[in-house]
């Protein structure tokens, strides 16, 4: 039966499930096929040719591995794979191409978001390997929404005069999810801190709601690989913009600018929320052996 196996790994290579996933899948496939050979095998068939003949009614290891992927993730592994690739693509045109604009002096803020709208695209679509439900996927469609609102307040000034009349600039998001980036005071400050540790709480709390909703541990940490993800982005981008000599009057961009001058505040901010994060991978963990723990004793 070695050409049984070698059949379920090929379906089961490049489907991106876990090892018990596949453990289980091939299992499950090695079992069908086998009663299959059996019933060929009594009507007459030799070995060879009940092997061969239930492998071509199981189905070709192409269309099969799509299908398995598209019943895990809700989407074909080629689909994921050819939506990657173009967004990959789409991030590093998007970049270059304003550098590019940048070098002679055309820079805005259209031209700084587009990299950001487009790596949290590709973080979306690399974190569907995550999911397993729909539930997960409705859950990791909201992971960048507080991030949004952070962008359109620092970008486009969403919400941030609605309270004028009581005297004060509504930017909470802008805040929260970048981390002490308008602090112009010079040095890591206790600004800088608060608003880090603030953003970390935000970030526990949105990690909290989505782990009740999907119980998926991967989907609930996502918001901090985001918070990671798009800080390196912008440290990244706005480095190459200075490198190249491009004026940019950003707001994001002068704080992200310090960090060449000696200010180690974006280093810190990541390092904070790996560890918060880590933290909160931990705590989950141990949440879900107490309840599995729980569920066997009741059980017995």
């Amino acid at each position: 039966m070695d050409k049984v196996r070698h059949y379920i790994d090929r379906i089961l290579k490049q489907s991106y499930l876990t090892k018990r996933e596949k453990k289980l899948y091939a299992e499950e496939m090695e079992t069908h096929l086998h009663c299959t050979v059996e019933e060929l095998l009594k009507q007459g068939f030799s070995s060879e040719e009940a092997v061969d003949k239930s492998i071509r009614q199981f189905g070709s290891t192409e269309e099969l591995n799509d299908e398995l992927t598209k019943e895990t993730y809700g989407y074909s592994g080629k689909s994921i794979r050819k939506a990657s690739i173009g967004l990959f693509l789409l991030l590093l045109c998007s970049t270059t191409g304003g550098l590019f604009l940048s070098k002679f002096g055309v820079h805005n803020r259209y031209v700084e978001i587009l990299p950001i709208f487009f790596m949290m695209m590709l973080f979306l679509c690399l974190s569907l390997l995550l999911t397993r439900k729909n539930v997960d996927r409705i859950c990791l469609a909201s992971v960048p929404l507080l991030f949004v609102g952070g962008y359109l307040q620092a970008y486009f000034q969403v919400f941030v005069h609605a309270f004028e009349g009581q005297g004060f600039e509504f930017t909470l998001f802008q805040n929260l999810f970048f981390s002490g980036v308008y602090d112009t005071t010079g040095g890591l400050s206790d600004f800088s801190f608060e608003v880090m540790g603030v953003g970390s709480i935000g970030l526990v709390i949105q990690s909290i709601i989505l782990y009740s909703i999907c119980e998926n541990r991967s989907i609930a940490l996502l918001p901090f690989g985001l918070s990671i993800v798009l800080t390196l982005l912008h440290m990244v981008t706005f480095r190459l913009y200075a490198l190249i000599g491009s004026s940019i009057n950003s707001p994001v961009y002068f704080g992200y600018e310090r960090l060449a001058q000696g200010d180690p505040a974006r280093i810190v901010d990541i390092a904070l929320k790996s560890f918060v994060c880590l933290l909160i991978f931990i705590v989950i963990g141990l949440f879900d052996y107490y309840i599995s723990h729980r569920k066997i004793r009741l059980i017995q």
